[in-house]
């Protein structure tokens, strides 16, 4: 008998004993060794599936021939099958960012016979590199409302394991915008009108606060704003807020300044009769504001 040539194989391969060969009086044989299973222990090229406490050892098969009628004993040869580990990686879990974010892979992982990474994919930029496994990607500015898939490589391990890879799916979230319009300054006893203030990304709705003067109402863009009293004379700060859209974004708000100036006052003196000849010094005029 003759168990064939040494093999190597990868893990969750099978060893295929195709070079095993019989001659003489053998008639039959029987394969044992290893932890793992055969097929067949009669089929002269039988299969061994190893046992995983086999990977990354050498296992030894041993072929038998049966015992021949006369005074000729049974003879074996064997075959050493090498189970090299494969190599293995995990890209992490699939996320949701935030338009403007960059996100840190933190639970990318490797093994088996795993020496190096390469990541791929995306628009956006690696840092330190690609070829860090738990690298942080930034996404380019066209990737915002788009799933983008990331597939992390390994090296190609000597021996008949091959490369493997494994994609993450990062999700890019518009973000909220909001600008609440240019500064102003009014005149006392005007009001505000808000109308340059814009919305954007995900912003579906606003807010408007600040102030103790009122809106008209406080949930519309272009709101006006009436100042209270006190306020005259004053700067008055009104602050605009997104709503908290769905998903890993947060509200966001911007600021405006309305200056309302006091208006001028002036009174010209109650009205008076004189005689002719005579002068009138208008004592009671006033101004003010």
């Amino acid at each position: 008998v003759f168990a064939g040539g040494d093999q190597t194989i990868c893990e969750g391969d099978v060893a295929v004993l195709s070079g095993a060969t019989q001659g003489g009086s053998t008639t039959s044989v029987t394969w044992t060794g290893g932890l793992g299973s055969f097929d067949n222990i009669n089929l002269l090229n039988a299969t061994y599936t190893p046992d995983q406490s086999e990977i990354g050892s050498v296992v030894i098969l041993t072929v038998t021939s049966n015992d021949p009628g006369g005074p000729c004993n049974p003879v074996n040869d064997q075959v050493r099958i090498t189970v090299n580990k494969a190599p293995e990686v995990f890209a992490g879990t699939d996320i949701t960012i935030c338009e403007g974010e960059s996100y840190l892979i933190v639970d990318a992982t490797t093994g088996g016979s795993t020496t190096s990474v390469t990541w791929t994919g995306g628009l956006g930029a690696f840092s330190p590199n690609a070829t860090t496994l738990n690298a942080i990607y930034t996404p380019d500015a066209s990737e915002v409302v788009t799933t983008v898939s990331l597939t992390v490589t390994t090296n190609d391990p000597t021996g008949p394991c091959g490369a493997v890879s494994d994609q993450i799916d990062i999700t890019i979230n518009d973000a909220p915008e909001v600008f609440a319009g240019g500064d102003q300054t009014i005149c006392e006893g005007d009001v505000a009108l808000l109308s340059s203030a814009t919305l954007g990304g995900s912003t579906s709705s606003i807010t408007w606060t600040g102030g103790f003067g009122s809106f008209d109402d406080i949930n519309l863009l272009s709101a006006t704003y009436t100042p209270d009293l006190s306020e005259i004379g004053s700067v008055v700060i009104l602050t605009i807020t997104s709503n908290d859209p769905a998903g890993p974004c947060d509200p966001v708000s911007d600021q405006i300044r309305i200056t309302v100036n006091k208006a001028p006052e002036v009174f010209a003196g109650a009205d008076m009769t004189i005689c002719e000849g005579e002068r009138y010094l208008i004592g009671d005029a006033t101004k003010g504001g």
